[in-house]
């Protein structure tokens, strides 16, 4: 699936994923916890997508500093996004 290259989405390297995206929007300055929310992707360490809390959506933050930004209205929404940039 060349829409994921560079991607980090499996086990094991989720493991520890949150608290990579905690470290890296901190260092950044940007407010983003991601308390009841469920990091499941990063792109080459910089780019985090995550599920909302309560399911709210998908969401992209970077380090850029910047607040996060809904990019899909559900996870499904999400996948087909990536299946159909191919």
């Amino acid at each position: 699936m060349a829409a994921l290259v560079g991607e980090e989405y499996e086990f094991p390297g989720l493991l520890g994923i949150k608290e990579r995206a905690r470290e890296t929007c901190e260092e950044a300055g940007s407010p983003e916890s991601f308390d009841g929310c469920v990091v499941f992707l990063s792109h080459q360490g910089y780019i985090f997508y995550f599920i909302g809390p309560a399911g709210s959506g998908v969401y992209e933050i970077s380090e850029d500093g910047e607040p996060a930004y809904r990019c899909a209205e559900s996870f499904a929404e999400f996948l087909v996004g990536v299946l159909e940039q191919d």
